[in-house]
């Protein structure tokens, strides 16, 4: 978008809140992703019906049976937190708002969800609380209990695990915009160790802060990071991860894979988050963007 645009939006167009799409990609073309954005939003803040919500936004998708669920955060206008919410769907386009399913004193979000050995958990951000917390459901998708938390001490953001030869990997941010961390265990509930070369970032506002689940396709790993350097979450970065050891750490960045749409539209401002879901020849990715309408 060149700047004659970018300033006829802010000066004729008033923004849009954060809202959430979804699509389906093929695995061939999975890191195409800025290709196929939708044109419009699937999940929005005009669909919750049990708070009065600003916006909604960190989309995390998991299938169980053939229903998929998106988990993500709404940011409760009324009391000025964050809460964590699901939709549902069983074709992967037309999503159902189902209502709040995680709420404490403190703001919540990034509610990235994980199944391990049959059982659905959740880490959601606190980073109000001070904590890396971990939920597990007891009622999947509706009842969520805590379990323990995993990190304390720092304002901890985005917290994003993955499994890579038989180790588990936290990736974790804090509020700045601008550091990575990296923790692992032998187990998915911890203890979570520090990587000797922790902080991976400490001044680095261009990807490294987590934007979304880790992505392991083709044999390789890739992580995406909020490029914040303007401003927060403008646009999201594709890197590729070349090492990851309890000692080691390397990535490169690849490309741009999502940034703001020209015109008017749902996610012409800004676009930070990307979660990818296997669901056989193609990946179902739910993103969220903040725009632009006349």
């Amino acid at each position: 978008m060149d700047i004659i645009k970018k300033i006829a939006l802010k000066l004729i167009g008033k923004k849009t809140p954060w809202s959430i799409g979804i699509v389906s990609i093929a695995k061939a073309e999975a890191l195409a992703l800025d290709a196929v954005v939708p044109m419009q939003p699937a999940i929005t803040a005009s669909q919750v019906t049990d708070c009065h919500a600003s916006f909604v936004a960190d989309p995390f998708l998991i299938k169980k049976d053939e229903t998929i669920y998106c988990f993500f955060e709404i940011k409760d206008k009324t009391k000025n937190k964050g809460v964590i919410s699901v939709s549902y769907s069983e074709d992967g386009i037309h999503f159902t708002y189902k209502g709040i399913v995680l709420e404490e004193p403190f703001h919540l979000s990034y509610p990235s969800i994980y199944m391990v050995d049959g059982e659905y958990y959740m880490i959601p951000e606190s980073s109000e609380n001070g904590e890396v917390r971990l939920y597990k459901a007891k009622k999947f998708p509706y009842e969520w209990a805590y379990q323990k938390t995993l990190l304390s001490g720092k304002d901890w953001v985005d917290a994003t695990v993955t499994h890579h030869e038989g180790r588990w990997y936290m990736f974790v941010s804090q509020s700045d915009n601008q550091s990575l961390y990296i923790y692992h265990s032998d187990r998915f509930d911890g203890a979570y160790q520090p990587h000797p070369l922790n902080p991976i970032y400490s001044d680095n506002r261009y990807d490294a802060r987590p934007g979304g689940s880790i992505l392991h396709h083709q044999n390789k790993l890739y992580r995406f990071g909020q490029d914040c350097h303007r401003r927060y979450g403008e646009r999201l970065y594709l890197l590729e991860i070349e090492t990851l050891s309890p000692t080691a750490y390397q990535e490169k960045r690849i490309k741009s894979i999502l940034s703001g749409q020209s015109g008017f539209r749902w996610n012409a401002r800004k676009m930070h988050h990307a979660c990818y879901l296997d669901i056989g020849d193609n990946y179902l990715v739910a993103m969220d963007g903040e725009g632009y309408r006349l």
